[in-house]
């Protein structure tokens, strides 16, 4: 199990890296490729009785079509609240 300093270890690597990335610095070999990726955003549906919004929470996985594009990703799990 992740103990909190590896946790706090991350991020703050993650941020560093993203300084550097912003800034030109980034080296290219610091970039990676990840077989899957979990991505949080926000949903906003316009309705006439308002605006509803939703967070969704995505896993990605590489697209396994032999005939898709290796760019391509898949959807391996959704969660909408």
């Amino acid at each position: 199990m992740p103990t909190l300093s590896l946790c706090e270890r991350e991020i703050r690597d993650l941020h560093d890296f993203f300084a550097r990335w912003y800034c030109g610095r980034a080296d290219p070999d610091e970039f990676r490729t990840v077989e899957q990726a979990l991505v949080r955003y926000e949903e906003c549906q316009e309705r006439p009785d308002g605006t509803n919004g939703r967070i969704s929470t995505a896993l990605f996985g590489p697209a396994r079509s032999p005939v898709a594009d290796q760019q391509d990703v898949e959807w391996l799990y959704l969660h909408e609240t």
